[in-house]
């Protein structure tokens, strides 16, 4: 796990979608585990906080990676009654997602 990996968790679970940004350019892993949440796209999706999981996908994260609280980012959001990020996860896990490797 990359030096940044916990801080890319941290900043999806409390929104900070620009300091999300930041520490994927810089090398930060987008399927950071940590926490609760196992991971980047779980924390953020049980706050709902849809343009950090927007980020997240576009970045190649992994919506259905398994782990923490919740099993997974869909169950998390759902258990959280944020339906438009059931949906997008959904949209997400169906199809085949861009990596962008420039981080």
């Amino acid at each position: 796990m990359s030096e940044a990996a916990p801080a890319v968790y941290e900043a999806s679970l409390v929104d900070l979608e620009t300091i999300v940004k930041d520490l994927l350019h810089e090398g930060g892993v987008v399927n950071a585990e940590g926490g609760d949440y196992s991971n980047t796209l779980q924390a953020a999706s049980v706050g709902g906080h849809t343009l950090v999981i927007h980020l997240l996908l576009d970045k190649g994260a992994d919506p259905k990676a398994e782990g923490g609280l919740y099993s997974n980012a869909h169950q998390t959001a759902s258990v959280e009654g944020y339906a438009e990020v059931v949906q997008l996860l959904r949209t997400a896990s169906v199809r085949e997602l861009p990596v962008d490797n420039e981080g």
